[in-house]
């Protein structure tokens, strides 16, 4: 793998640390080689978590700031477009949280000059991605790239005026350099930002005015210079400017290698320039060469970008110098050019000789050496073919791929089998399907009249790659039809190949056999075949063969087929560790637990550490966690089968941690580890587990059963309760639990209900709302329930309502319940439509006095068919004994007061509720007092709660001096 640029050279310049400091310093660089030149960036991370570990606070901070390097540095190596964009999320994060956090570190100033250069490269990570994203993704991701450069460059501001701030001396050679990278990668990010705004120039000429600053702090001519010249190339470029753009990219030719030959050999000898010296001056001729071709060709001055073509290509190859990522696009955007302008080169590269000429004669008349002739397309597929040919897994591989695809499809250009299946290869890989097939259909038609050798080297590569291109568009049965082809008409011929096709044949058609469900005998037929060539194809594969078949009869829970395969395979097989673990796992699904938990026990404790077993071979690493994952889970998982419940918890304790990337089986092991701690009566340990899955797992099903199978466990309890304050405790306990699984997943009436009763009993209005406006949202027009939620959600809702003192809310939902002859109201819901209309009185525990609640008020027919209701339910001697129930003296209570609140919109009514007041009180002989009795002698506890305590007497008598 090609190993990175120094990514964030700040941190890794950092004094080596006290403490073991030779073996901090061991470990920072063990992780960072790990992350840049293996891409390892999750071993790079545990390294570093692991050195942290018992470290002082300032080697902390150093580990700290390093993980958020090594992240970036893998998401720099990382190829996968996807999975780099996901790693430069995970490096900014990491820095903005450390600089949060450990904002005084010594190390935060380092730290967020790291994350500048981050921004930058993650911005260009994204450029890349976009080229291949339409819709709302490349929409999503122009967003991401301005976000995430506008915070760059806020940042920069401030790290730029510190370091400017500085004496020359005090801030040194290093600091320099840093304060000018910074300049450059401000100029760079302002210039992006642009791009992404096309409605303003703003963004572009702040561009403009960081890159003139480099160039004034560091000197006209200086490298840092010539970058800062390249980068106000690309500026204009974005802008369309071509010519301005033309002029900036040129300056930076002409001051590193002058295109004028005698020019350019009169400063080699007049600064005594050395090999090294020219390597450094055309490193920085490439970065400008593909903007300055694009620019002279855009601006239809098809010359000049010829000459800077050839410029670009004579000193190259008279130079002997090397070629970086940026040469390799200028020979692509020199390929474009020669394309686009045409004509014919002649001439030697070798000495720096080669010209461009118009027409054919003009190029024979000047160059006899009919080698030395070539015509401007021949070129360049040559260039597009050597980019393609020394860069072979990287963008530029595709982007020269498809220059070859383009090139080749041109009327009348004629090109070798080979190139044609290089240009399909750049279409795959651009995940242009179509076209790649159309290509390689087009080989496989003309193989057939090429010579045999010709036939032997392309056939199996061409079915190989057809193979993969309808794998890629989601055709697997044509894709192990080619993939069969590939093996069968040219095995033989490229051992590599074949055994390429015969497993890729076998994968697919496994595939199709799993998905199928019709000719399945057939498909039978064909990976038993594939298996035999898979074999044939190579001894040192016999192996596979054995791993699949053990898992084809897995799959097919043939527990005693799978253990005889897997029991087949070598020691010496990487499959071998995975095989012994998974004739375990084949125990427990035959439910000899005991069996295989010595199985896995002695795999965990002896096999796995055992010296002689010792490998860095990665593959046989990946395959070593991958069994001890799998060992540790399913003997976890056989103990809780066996109620060994403290095993359990001892076993599987940091199985969540140790395989997080393991979502489904992690979750299901803190579930057992959940379950046992309730069997070993640990309740508040299970309650911990419970919310680790909760924040982790959120969405996962099986956290949902934990915590109602902990739900179902209180509840048990709260039966057998009889302490007010545990049963207090519990409930509110379940409330929570259901407050967690209900707003997961489709609506579940029965557990909302539950939660709206739990809510209710703990007088927790607010969530009492909330839950029942839910039911109402989900389940108040379904014709199955909306009776039910018609009469019982809707008047538990206004219940809620009015204990918020929400009285015109609740008054809105219980009104057309109530102003209905055929409905029956309880008499709760009466209460507080009562309260919802007219208002009441409570207690001020601040003043110690009564204050009155205000209602919502109503129509005269409201206030009438309310005090009717309410006369009739005072009159039903079904339901109380008049004079001397508690109840009673409630409704006429709320009859008074629904006259004295209709008295106040209606001064008519003053002359009835002042009757209605006296009757009462004549009943009673004046006496309010004798109220009291009746209700701290009634029988139901909710009622002497409610209305006790002298409650019902004092309302009277605040009400009765209205």
């Amino acid at each position: 793998m090609q190993s990175a640029t120094s990514l964030l050279p700040f941190l890794l310049v950092a004094p080596v640390l006290s403490q073991t400091g030779g073996d901090v310093e061991t470990e920072v660089r063990f992780a960072q080689g790990l992350a840049t030149q293996w891409a390892f960036v999750d071993l790079a991370d545990a390294v570093l978590a692991n050195a942290e570990k018992g470290a002082s606070s300032k080697v902390a901070d150093r580990l700290r700031a390093t993980r958020c390097e090594v992240i970036a540095a893998g998401a720099l190596n990382e190829r996968d477009p996807s999975r780099r964009l996901e790693l430069f999320e995970e490096a900014l994060s990491c820095f903005e949280s450390f600089l949060d956090e450990y904002g005084n570190s010594p190390y935060a100033g380092s730290a967020e000059r790291a994350l500048v250069e981050a921004s930058a490269y993650y911005a260009r990570a994204i450029e890349i991605s976009l080229e291949d994203a339409a819709g709302e993704q490349a929409q999503a991701l122009r967003e991401r790239q301005a976000e995430v450069l506008t915070g760059a460059v806020e940042r920069t501001a401030d790290l730029i005026a510190t370091l400017e701030s500085l004496s020359d001396e005090d801030r040194g050679e290093r600091r320099t350099r840093e304060m000018y990278e910074l300049m450059l990668n401000r100029g760079g990010m302002l210039a992006n930002i642009g791009r992404s705004d096309p409605s303003t120039t703003y963004f572009f000429d702040s561009a403009l005015s960081a890159y003139e600053d480099l160039v004034f702090s560091a000197g006209e001519g200086t490298l840092y210079a010539l970058r800062a010249y390249s980068g106000m190339g690309d500026v204009f470029a974005y802008q369309g400017l071509w010519s301005e753009s033309a002029d900036f990219y040129a300056a930076v030719v002409e001051t590193t290698l002058p295109s004028d030959l005698a020019e350019w050999e009169a400063v080699k000898k007049d600064y005594e320039l050395r090999a090294a010296d020219v390597e450094v001056r055309f490193a920085l001729m490439q970065i400008a060469i593909p903007g300055l071709l694009k620019a002279h060709t855009s601006a239809n001055d098809s010359s000049e970008a010829v000459r800077y073509a050839l410029h670009f290509l004579n000193t190259h190859a008279r130079e002997g110098v090397s070629t970086t990522a940026q040469g390799y696009e200028a020979m692509l955007e020199a390929a474009r050019t020669f394309l686009a302008v045409g004509g014919w080169i002649g001439g030697n590269f070798a000495n720096g000789s080669a010209k461009w000429y118009e027409t054919e004669e003009e190029v024979k008349q000047a160059v006899r050496n009919k080698r030395l002739r070539q015509d401007a397309t021949s070129l360049a597929m040559s260039l597009a073919t050597r980019t393609a040919d020394e860069n072979q897994r990287n963008s530029l591989r595709t982007q020269a791929q498809k220059l070859i695809s383009e090139i080749s499809s041109r009327p009348g250009v004629a090109v070798s089998p080979e190139l044609r299946v290089a240009a399909a290869e750049g279409e795959y890989r651009s995940d242009n399907h179509h076209e790649a097939l159309v290509i390689l259909k087009e080989v496989m038609a003309s193989l057939d009249a090429s010579a045999e050798n010709v036939r032997l080297e392309l056939g199996p590569k061409v079915l190989n790659l057809l193979g993969l291109t309808y794998r890629a568009a989601d055709r697997p049965l044509e894709s192990a039809y080619a993939f069969r082809e590939g093996w069968k008409r040219y095995r033989g011929g490229d051992p590599e190949l074949d055994r390429k096709n015969a497993e890729s044949y076998y994968a697919m058609i496994r595939q199709v056999s799993k998905a199928a469900n019709r000719d399945t005998q057939i498909l039978e037929h064909m990976l038993g075949e594939a298996e035999m060539w898979v074999s044939e194809a190579g001894s040192d594969r016999e192996d596979v063969i054995l791993w699949r078949r053990g898992e084809k009869a897995y799959d097919k829970r043939d527990w005693q087929g799978a253990k005889s395969a897997y029991g087949k395979i070598p020691e010496d097989s990487e499959h071998w560790e995975k095989a012994y673990v998974k004739t375990g796992v084949c125990l427990v699904r035959e439910r000899k637990y005991a069996e295989g938990i010595e199985r896995f026990d002695l795999y965990l404790d002896v096999v796995r550490d055992d010296p002689a077993r010792t490998t860095e071979i990665p593959a046989r690493l990946r395959a070593r966690e991958a069994a001890s994952m799998e060992a540790e889970f399913f003997r976890g998982l056989s103990h809780y089968q066996l109620k060994h419940y403290q095993q359990v918890v001892t076993l599987l304790g940091t199985f969540y941690k140790d395989y997080p990337e393991q979502a489904k089986l992690a979750n299901w092991t803190l579930d057992m580890i959940m379950r046992s701690q309730l069997e070993l009566g640990s309740r508040s340990e299970a309650r911990a587990i419970l919310e680790v899955m909760n924040q982790l797992y959120t969405e996962e099903s099986r956290t949902s059963k934990a915590i109602i199978s902990f739900y179902n466990q209180l509840s048990g309890r709260l039966e057998n309760s009889t302490d007010e304050e545990q049963r207090g405790v519990l409930l509110r306990e379940m409330a929570e639990l259901l407050s967690r699984t209900n707003p997961v997943g489709a609506p579940n009436l029965t557990a909302l209900k539950r939660e709206a009763a739990h809510w209710r009993d703990l007088a927790e209005w607010a969530e009492a709302e909330r839950v029942l406006l839910r039911i109402i949202s989900a389940f108040g027009e379904d014709p199955k329930f909306k009776a039910e939620v018609t009469q019982f959600r809707l008047p538990a809702l206004g219940h809620a309502l009015i204990k918020q003192k929400k009285v015109a809310d609740a008054k809105a939902i219980l009104t057309p319940l109530m102003m209905n002859e055929e409905r029956n109201p309880t008499f709760q819901m009466l209460m507080d439509w009562s309260m919802a209309i007219s208002g009441w009185v409570e207690l001020d525990g601040n003043s110690g006095r009564l204050v009155e609640i205000p209602g919502a008020s109503g129509t005269a027919e409201e206030f009438d068919f309310l005090t009717k209701k309410l006369n009739t339910l005072s009159n039903s001697s079904k339901r109380f004994t008049k004079w001397t129930d508690c109840e009673w003296y409630e409704v006429k209570f709320r009859f008074c007061f629904a006259y004295y609140a209709w008295s106040q919109v209606d001064a008519r009514k003053l002359k009835s509720f002042n009757s209605h007041i006296q009757s009462v009180s004549v009943g009673i002989e004046g006496n309010w007092d004798s109220i009291n009795e009746f209700c701290e002698q009634d029988e139901d506890n909710a009622v002497r709660t409610n209305l006790g305590g002298k409650k019902l007497s004092t309302w009277f008598r605040w009400l009765g001096a209205r």
